[in-house]
């Protein structure tokens, strides 16, 4: 078995020796990249290894070829699938800080309106809409009823909606 097992390394260096170099050549010239190259072709041979024989015509030069071409094709594929990603993630990265800057913006704009409302108005707002009050526990707060509430809402909300060109 072990005469057997040594024909069969044999048969291998050979067949390795005689193609590597052509079938290293035929990948760069698709792959463009040395390394990817030589990672393609040794890989092809660690496969053929698995489940070689040595009937040589079954892995003759146009079998190795072809196995190498598909190869270096699948390997091209998946770098565009990557740059495509990666393009993707670009393009969205640079719409989500576009999405900050205009967020940043924003909140300019609305610190700018309430620091020109009465204290009491934006006491309103800020407990109604940043702390998620009712009205009536506003008014219990400020003292006051709850249309007088409702009433310093509306007139931050109208100055908010004049600073934001919003129409009702």
């Amino acid at each position: 078995m072990s005469k057997r097992e040594s024909d069969k390394e044999k048969a291998f260096r050979l067949l390795f020796e005689a193609n590597y170099s052509k079938l290293y050549y035929a990948s760069l010239t698709i792959v463009g990249d040395e390394d990817e190259a030589r990672n393609i072709v040794d890989d092809m041979f660690a496969s053929l290894w698995e489940r070689f024989d040595q009937d040589l015509q079954t892995f003759n030069s146009s079998y190795l070829f072809t196995s190498v071409r598909h190869r270096s094709l699948d390997y091209m594929k998946r770098m565009r699938v990557r740059e495509q990603y990666a393009r993707s993630y670009l393009v969205s990265n640079e719409e989500a800080v576009m999405m900050d800057d205009i967020e940043e913006e924003r909140m300019k704009i609305v610190e700018q309106v309430m620091s020109r409302m009465s204290k009491q108005t934006r006491f309103a707002l800020d407990q109604c809409y940043m702390e998620g009050k009712k009205y009536a526990e506003v008014a219990y707060m400020m003292g006051i009823s709850r249309e007088g509430v409702k009433k310093h809402i509306v007139k931050g909300l109208k100055m908010m909606r004049e600073a934001f060109n919003v129409r009702r």
